[in-house]
Order: C-alpha cells, then sequence, then structure tokens
C-alpha cells in the first residue's frame, strides 16, 4: 500500500482489479433493474430542473469580495458555458443532490490549470472518504490503457487530499435515514417484483399439462402498493401511480408537498455546506474573505410548503393551488 499527498486521480482511463471487498466500495449505481430507485432519483433531479420559472432568481449570493466571488465562480466548468453564478451552482446543485442520492457523498477538487485558472472538477464519490477532517482518495490495483503507448500497471494507494482544496458533501442523519431506509426497501420489491411472482406459477408436465394456478396475483399486486405506500411515506414520494384506487386527489397534494418538503431540505443544507466550504476555499487568497448562497424568496420555503400543508388540510387550498406551487414552471 503507498501513502502520497497527491492531486487526486480521475481514473479515467483506468481498468480497475478489485477485491471482493473493494467491489462492494466501488459498486456503481445500477441503471437497470432497480426501476422505483430510478424513478425517485429522477423524480428528484426533476425539482431542479423543471420546478421554477426560468427567469427566476433561484439563489440569494452575497460575498464581502465580489472578485473573488466571480474567480470562484469560473472555477466551475460549466461557468464556460453559463456566466451566471445562479445557473452555474444550479447546475452544482442538480450534481451534488444526485451523488448523495446515490452514493451518499459528493467531493470536488480545486486544481492548478495550465494557465494562472484553477478548476473545480468532480471526483468519483465511492473512492472519496473523510475520517477525522482528513480527506484522502483510495485507489485500488489498475491498469491504465494507452492508445499510443504500452499500458502502464499501479498498485493500491491513498491519496491523502488538501482539505481546502476539496468540496465535500454528505448526508445529514435527518435525510440519511429516510432515504437509506426507502432504498432499501425498494431495491427490495424491485428485485422480487416479477420473478418471484412467476415462480409460483405451476409448470406444465407431461403427467399433468394443463397445471392450475392458484396464485393469487392480485394480492401480490396489493402487497407490493402497501409496501410502496409504506416506505415512502416519509419522503413524500407518490412513485408515479397516480391512477390507483387508493389514492386520492387529497393523498397525492399531500405526499406533493412533503416531497418538496425534503427536496428543499436537501437542497438547503448542500447549499449551506457550500456557502461554508468557498469561504475556506476564498480565505486562501483573503483572510477575510465570506460568501453566502442560499435559496431566494422566489423558491419554494418549507415554511411556506407547512402553511400549504395546513391550508390543505383545512380544506382552504385547491388542489390546482398546490400543484401550481410545486410545479411554477407550468405558469
Amino acid at each position: 500500500m503507498k501513502f502520497s499527498r497527491k492531486a487526486p486521480s480521475h481514473i479515467l482511463n483506468h481498468e480497475l482489479s478489485l477485491s471482493s471487498i473493494e467491489a462492494r466500495f466501488f459498486e456503481t449505481p445500477e441503471r437497470m433493474g432497480n426501476m422505483n430507485q430510478n424513478m425517485f432519483h429522477d423524480d428528484f433531479r426533476n425539482m431542479f430542473v423543471g420546478s421554477t420559472r426560468r427567469n427566476a432568481n433561484i439563489f440569494d449570493i452575497t460575498s464581502n469580495n465580489e472578485e473573488i466571488q466571480k474567480q470562484l465562480i469560473s472555477s466551475f466548468t460549466r461557468a464556460a458555458r453559463h456566466s451566471r453564478g445562479e445557473r452555474v451552482f444550479q447546475e452544482l446543485l442538480e450534481e451534488v443532490t444526485q451523488n448523495l442520492l446515490h452514493y451518499g457523498k459528493a467531493a470536488y477538487f480545486l486544481h492548478d490549470g495550465d494557465t494562472s485558472k484553477q478548476v473545480f472538477r468532480p471526483l468519483r464519490a465511492n473512492i472519496i472518504f473523510k475520517i477525522l477532517n482528513i480527506v484522502f482518495q483510495y485507489l485500488p490495483k489498475r491498469v491504465e490503457r494507452n492508445w499510443d503507448s504500452d499500458d502502464v500497471e499501479f498498485g493500491r494507494e491513498i491519496r491523502i487530499l488538501d482539505s481546502k482544496r476539496v468540496l465535500f458533501f454528505r448526508w445529514t442523519k435527518s435525510v440519511h435515514k429516510k432515504i437509506k431506509a426507502q432504498n432499501r426497501i425498494l431495491k427490495s420489491i424491485d428485485r422480487y417484483a416479477y420473478d418471484r411472482a412467476t415462480k409460483h406459477i405451476p409448470q406444465p408436465t407431461h403427467e399433468n399439462p394443463n397445471p392450475k394456478n392458484y396464485f393469487n396475483f392480485s394480492v401480490w399486486r396489493d402487497i407490493q402498493n402497501d409496501a410502496l405506500f409504506k416506505t415512502t411515506k416519509h419522503t413524500g414520494w407518490s412513485d408515479r401511480k397516480s391512477s390507483h384506487p387508493k389514492r386520492s386527489d387529497f393523498f397525492l397534494c399531500h405526499r406533493l408537498i412533503w416531497f418538496r418538503k425534503l427536496q428543499v431540505e436537501l437542497g438547503t443544507l448542500v447549499l449551506a455546506s457550500l456557502s461554508k466550504q468557498l469561504t475556506t476555499v476564498g480565505k486562501l487568497q483573503s483572510p477575510d474573505f465570506e460568501i453566502r448562497i442560499s435559496f431566494s424568496d422566489e423558491y419554494p420555503s418549507i415554511a411556506d410548503l407547512n402553511v400549504l400543508d395546513a391550508r390543505l388540510a383545512r380544506e382552504e387550498a385547491s388542489f390546482r393551488e398546490v400543484w401550481v406551487y410545486c410545479y411554477q414552471s407550468q405558469i
């Protein structure tokens, strides 16, 4: 095992050689076979993409040094496409929340560019760890494939990173508990959604070419639906089955409000962490630098969502009002 203090590796063209233990840590999220989890992740992401007016000011960005603020915004690779800081941080927020949903953490490292420009580049979250404020990257055995030269083999390595150059995001206990419990049940539901049911069907044989099937698929489907109802209760996600007979318009609106509260809660926590860490990075240039990034008043707030939920319970808010507030891009 080799230890170093080099810049992190992005292992883009590396072929990893993983042991059975390492494979558990380096496991990538599955897009096939986990239908409900994929739908939840997509619906969660769509909150950042399409739930606000395009011309709205989503963020409030304030700092005591505008020059350093512009440098930090331009340090993200997205800044080449979007000059506005609001758009840069919106895309960053989308990316961070998706990594949190998949891995439970996200990380970026501030690299020195070819010129004097510094650039934040995302790191593979499943190989970045933070213990006692020490951030390190674990690299397994790997082979670097090159088109114009011989392949290069590397052994296992731990790179201790400069914490002042790292943006590191991870779950808070409140959100982690909700998402982890739901993902565990959703994964089981997806795993046994079809194959376990069909295994109860008796196979035809020569002696009994037309066997009777006593398996009740409606009961099996009701069990699946009840499990979905219970496991998504704390997140508010409705798994896109709005036509289910047990789901009234009131049920869907109530669930939508709770789902939006979870999204706003996670987004607020990410922005608070981003403000703190960008302040640390900015202090490398100016010791008294400070930057604060938060949602603006034009963005849904948890307080307003609580008021809307209470009004819905008292039948003072219409279903249309709830849908319009939660999906403002459709106004």
